[in-house]
């Protein structure tokens, strides 16, 4: 079964895939495997947050702080 345009291709799970999952949970324990911050921003600068992802300026996530 197959997607067409602009359609969700069904999700289908497997061994593999399932596997795999269990090993980056594994690797991101170990602290092998982390996530990327482009930034750290205090919440009253969101606005310039978003527009930052707007145009694609970012890489990796912007975390926002109190």
């Amino acid at each position: 079964m197959s997607a067409g345009y602009g359609q969700t291709p069904p999700l289908e799970f497997g061994r593999d895939s399932l596997g795999h999952c269990a090993q980056c949970f594994v690797g991101a324990m170990r602290g092998e495997i982390y996530a990327v911050n482009d930034d750290v921003l205090p919440r009253h600068e969101a606005a310039e947050a978003h527009q930052r992802m707007d145009v694609g300026q970012v890489f990796g996530r912007i975390v926002r702080t109190r």
